[in-house]
């Protein structure tokens, strides 16, 4: 079994917006993980990115495009038994759906420390890269500690657990679970459609449509049982 973990914490130091704990935030994460859950401290499994200045002019330095080239390394050749963790600290946003997807008309973001000249990483662009090429049987664990960090991942469902750790299922669950059902059934359509010699990119999407199918067939079972 093998562990990795990519923690990010961004400051944005000399902007307006500057916040002031993210990278405290990323080194205790770091401490946690190595000290209390068995991550190895060395840089084939534990990276660690921030603004800091001797950061800069690495790939350490939390850019969109490093950002994206790091989370691509956190889920590359797992394994069956794997953990992985992503965690960041920093500002999180929202852009328009452009592609009418998401009901609030909204995309959840992340903040690169470049984020204004390069753009915000969407929650779709983060479950294409993190949760589509993770193996059934490896474990992704994420902390987005961000505005709308809830939904940052696009997951297929969403629980509140109360004080004591139960998880209720409120009405307003079960009909956004109806809503990606038929969802699924527009993609089974397109799949349906597909040439018989399926490509690659239509490999991709019929592995992305089945952990959907799994994830909705999980979700509906206990919201109907209750």
């Amino acid at each position: 079994m093998t562990k990795k973990a990519l923690i990010t914490g961004i400051n944005y130091y000399g902007k307006s917006y500057q916040l002031s704990g993210c990278l405290n935030d990323a080194a205790n994460v770091r401490d946690f993980l190595v000290g209390e859950h068995g991550f190895e401290d060395n840089p084939d499994n534990v990276v660690v990115m921030t603004d800091a200045d001797e950061n800069k002019d690495t790939l350490l330095y939390p850019t969109r495009d490093n950002m994206i080239n790091a989370m691509r390394w956190l889920v590359s050749d797992n394994q069956p038994g794997d953990s992985v963790w992503l965690s960041y600290s920093g500002h999180g946003g929202q852009t328009t759906d452009a592609d009418g997807n998401n009901p609030a008309a909204e995309e959840d973001t992340i903040c690169p420390v470049n984020f204004e000249e390069a753009g915000q990483i969407d929650s779709a662009t983060l479950h294409q890269i993190l949760v589509d090429p993770l193996h059934l049987e490896a474990r992704l664990t994420i902390l987005f500690d961000c505005c709308h960090s809830g939904s940052a991942c696009a997951l297929p469902y969403v629980y509140r657990p109360d004080e004591e750790g139960n998880i209720s299922v409120t009405f307003n669950d079960f009909v956004q679970t109806l809503q990606e059902g038929a969802q699924l059934v527009v993609a089974a359509q397109q799949l349906a459609h597909a040439p018989m010699l399926l490509s690659l990119d239509t490999l991709t999407q019929a592995k992305s449509f089945m952990h959907g199918v799994t994830g909705f067939a999980k979700e509906l079972a206990p919201t109907v049982s209750s």
